[in-house]
């Protein structure tokens, strides 16, 4: 008998991983609604119960990780993440006794880093939109992984938030990007990818007779 998928909650406090007990529901956005759309930051809403009994409480800040457990499906992984970001707030509503509290903790993704990231008159020399993008990952010091840029951006001088600007390369090359990591638990990174570049992945049978 197949087993079944799981939704976890894993996060990162005091220099170890935790998994969140007792989640009651996740509500995660991600991307953008439109291909003409500009991406928005990651979001995520969770849900989870009985906060007297966690022997380690999440808090604002942590990092934090939704993912699909899934044993037996791809060779090698077990774990398909679906959100990465930090705890932006924890809220607990109290009922009559303490197995009825329930608790709310939104996240935001790791794009608010870049929103909060300012730039103040910012030279961008005229290159490829790949590379523009990678400078100005290096001037804010947040980490992305761009490939396969085809146009040739144009020069210019910015001043603003460095989310906006790498969503204006975005759309001058009719980009795609998403938050991502190596692993559920590495540290994530803007994954940023070129118009017509499908991501580079392999598929493995698992039975074992091939890729």
């Amino acid at each position: 008998m197949a087993t079944a998928f799981e939704w976890r909650i894993d996060f990162y406090s005091g220099g170890s991983w935790y998994t969140l007990p007792s989640v009651q529901g996740i509500n995660i956005f991600r991307g953008r609604r439109l291909q003409i759309d500009d991406y928005s930051i990651d979001s995520m809403t969770v849900e989870s119960e009985f906060p007297s009994a966690w022997t380690v409480a999440p808090k604002l800040g942590d990092r934090i990780v939704a993912y699909i457990y899934k044993p037996g499906v791809v060779t090698g992984m077990d774990h398909f993440a679906g959100f990465y970001g930090n705890i932006r707030d924890v809220k607990i509503n109290y009922g009559y006794v303490t197995n009825q509290d329930r608790v709310t903790i939104t996240c935001e993704g790791i794009q608010a880093d870049w929103g909060r990231a300012q730039l103040n008159s910012f030279a961008l020399a005229e290159k490829l939109t790949e590379d523009q993008v990678f400078d100005v990952g290096t001037q804010v010091g947040l980490p992305i992984s761009p490939v396969n840029g085809r146009s040739i951006a144009s020069a210019q001088t910015y001043t603003g938030n460095a989310f906006a600007l790498v969503n204006l390369i975005t759309r001058t090359e009719e980009a795609r990007m998403a938050a991502a990591a190596v692993t559920y638990h590495a540290t994530p990174e803007i994954y940023w990818y070129g118009r017509n570049n499908p991501p580079q992945t392999t598929y493995y049978w698992n039975d074992g007779t091939g890729t």
